[in-house]
């Protein structure tokens, strides 16, 4: 019987090019065909489109496609009718009481409202919000319709896929993971 011994490393005690060589290492190694919290984004993509009454459907280069269930007239309001009928059916139904702690008694306001994750409790959730706003600004400045703010969600859903793509893919996703794992390296990088 033959012993070996080997130095094990940590990520941040190895030089740059064994961090790189580690970096692919668990890249090959640890990848998952999909994204580990892709089921949280599809169910939070799932609600708000059941909150927008719409189908959507998702190509494999994350373009969202809505399809608007309801009237077709309702697609053409335009100005303050438009803003009313969004906020209406699609924000304000969405919004819970402010959660309110004081120490002794807690619980949710009945005058103070906010959108918080209301679909599921993931960050996904935010992305109806984030596409109002940005509508709410062109809306201000152009005549814009419901379907304008319909296609607003759709290009908020792919830049959200989009990126939580690339940081999937980004160095800094990996070794955060390679960190909070406690992986060990042999000194040029190799998993242990």
């Amino acid at each position: 019987m033959r012993y070996i011994t080997i130095k094990a490393f940590k990520f941040d005690e190895l030089s740059e090019k064994a961090k790189e060589n580690a970096r692919e290492n668990y890249r090959r190694e640890c990848e998952c065909d999909q994204l580990p919290w892709a089921d949280e984004n599809s169910e939070s993509i799932r609600k708000i489109c059941e909150a927008l009454n719409c189908s959507y459907e998702i190509d494999n280069y994350n373009h969202c496609f809505l399809t608007f269930q309801g009237e077709d007239e309702v697609l053409t309001l335009k100005g303050a009718r438009a803003y009313k009928y969004v906020w209406n059916n699609f924000i304000e139904p969405n919004l819970k009481g402010k959660y309110i702690s004081n120490g002794h008694k807690n619980y949710y306001s009945k005058v103070t409202k906010e959108f918080n994750c209301p679909f599921t409790g993931y960050c996904a959730d935010m992305l109806l919000l984030d596409a109002f706003n940005v509508w709410k600004d062109d809306l201000r400045e152009f005549e814009t319709a419901v379907e304008c703010f319909l296609n607003r969600v759709g290009y908020a859903i792919e830049n959200f896929l989009d990126s939580e793509e690339e940081y999937y893919d980004s160095d800094e996703y990996v070794e955060d993971m390679i960190i909070a794992n406690d992986y060990e390296f042999t000194e040029d990088g190799e998993i242990l």
